[in-house]
């Protein structure tokens, strides 16, 4: 039958409702019920099990007819002079998707099948497999298709949508195993990457329009910063999530949110031109590092529980230094957004501008203080060592370079900050540690 199947669907012939489908569908239910009726007096033929002989053949063959439907349904046009079937879905998106959310399903139902033999459950978990594989490669090969989606409502959601759904059926149903490595965590796993590759897909049609899909890099600043917070909101939810998941998971949400505190730090020089336009502080990058200064505040005061996926680096220290080493980072790339020229690329770099060194002055001095009081009120030694490096490096750049600087108004303006801050510094260890005698 199947070596004369083409000739069994031609150009006039009904969709599904056709020699080729119908006949392979009763294939499949003569197959299936011969599985029935193969232990009939005895399922064994010698030492040949007739039952599982004809379970293979059966899901091979319902396997087959999953693909034939999809063939025929999108031969269409397609059939030129004389019998085909379009099995080849190279150029249609749809087919593909189609093809990759029914092995998805076709996998699901074989391994939830419990009955079955172990290997043909574990073909259906490879084939539930082969469908992340193929949303992985969803941007790579499908880049140019995204560009012409409309926002949110497209394929590509229709392409992740369902199969999302099955994975979350698929790891809802399974039982927990008694380590990291078990079939739950692998389709936890899956749901998680296919989940971050459809909000990527999402954002691509909403913030980069007309422009196409690259899973590594941002074609606009919007998208990129569009980006940043999707990987901070999605690792800080596999962080904090308040049931159960494994350690694994939690360590890789630790790093996802790492790894968009560094895209967030380096964002103005990648996209230099873009920030420059920007109008300072008024701006959705600046929205951005405001939302990431409040989220580790709210981190470092919030009560520390078993989520926390490493007991070497408590959850406050390492979100306290986070927290510092990125307000330190923002302070500055804040100022020098003040005071760059207007539509100039973004840069560090003060170009001769007193005012420009005087704001990165004043700005470390007032960032030592608030380190200083923190490190006070909380008694933290190496926050209060840091915020006087600091200092100790502001004073040697006003002594050294900016009161000699021409401008009598800047060099004033240096030194009567210099001078505050040291008596602020001055009478806060005379007031809070000097007399408690604690160790400076």
């Amino acid at each position: 039958m199947l070596s004369f199947m083409p000739q069994m669907k031609g150009p006039e012939s009904i969709i599904i409702l056709n020699p080729a489908v119908l006949l392979t569908l009763l294939a499949v239910l003569a197959l299936g019920w011969a599985v029935k009726l193969a232990d009939y007096p005895n399922e064994h033929l010698g030492s040949f099990n007739l039952v599982k002989y004809f379970e293979w053949l059966a899901f091979g063959a319902g396997f087959y007819l999953v693909n034939l439907v999809v063939a025929d349904v999108f031969a269409g046009s397609k059939v030129a002079s004389g019998p085909t079937l379009c099995f080849d879905a190279r150029g249609d998106l749809l087919q593909e998707i189609a093809y990759s959310t029914l092995w998805a399903a076709f996998g699901a139902i074989l391994w939830s099948c419990r009955q079955l033999p172990t290997l043909l459950r574990d073909i259906g978990v490879a084939l539930v497999g082969i469908a992340t594989l193929w949303l992985i490669a969803f941007p790579f090969n499908h880049g140019l298709a995204v560009a012409a989606m409309a926002p949110v409502f497209n394929l590509g959601l229709l392409a992740y949508g369902p199969i999302i759904l099955i994975f979350l059926i698929l790891f809802l149903r399974e039982p927990w195993g008694d380590s990291y490595v078990s079939v739950k965590n692998l389709f936890l796993a899956m749901l998680l990457i296919a989940g971050f590759l459809c909000i990527k897909m999402v954002k691509a049609t909403i913030f980069q329009p007309g422009l196409p899909l690259d899973l590594f890099r941002e074609r606009t600043a919007q998208m990129a910063v569009a980006s940043i917070a999707g990987w901070l909101i999605y690792g800080l939810l596999m962080l904090i999530w308040p049931k159960r998941l494994d350690k694994p998971f939690r360590i890789a949400g630790l790093v996802l949110m790492v790894a968009a505190f560094w895209r967030a730090v380096v964002f103005p020089f990648k996209y230099s031109v873009d920030f420059g336009a920007m109008q300072p502080l008024l701006n959705r990058p600046t929205a951005l590092y405001v939302f990431i200064l409040a989220l580790l505040v709210w981190l470092i005061w919030r009560k520390p529980d078993q989520t926390w996926p490493t007991e070497r680096v408590g959850a406050r220290q390492f979100w306290s230094v986070t927290l510092a080493l990125m307000a330190f980072a923002i302070l500055n790339i804040e100022i020098a957004s003040v005071f760059e020229a207007s539509g100039a690329p973004f840069s560090l770099l003060t170009r001769g501008e007193l005012a420009h060194k005087l704001g990165y002055s004043i700005g470390w001095l007032v960032y030592a203080t608030i380190m200083l009081m923190a490190g006070i009120k909380w008694s933290e030694v190496r926050a209060r060592q840091a915020a006087l490096l600091i200092i100790c490096i502001t004073a040697l750049k006003i002594v050294g370079k900016d009161l000699w600087d021409p401008g009598q108004l800047y060099r004033v303006a240096s030194f009567i900050g210099l001078a505050i801050i040291m008596m602020l510094v001055s009478y806060l260890y005379q007031r809070f540690l000097v007399k408690t005698g604690e160790d400076q």
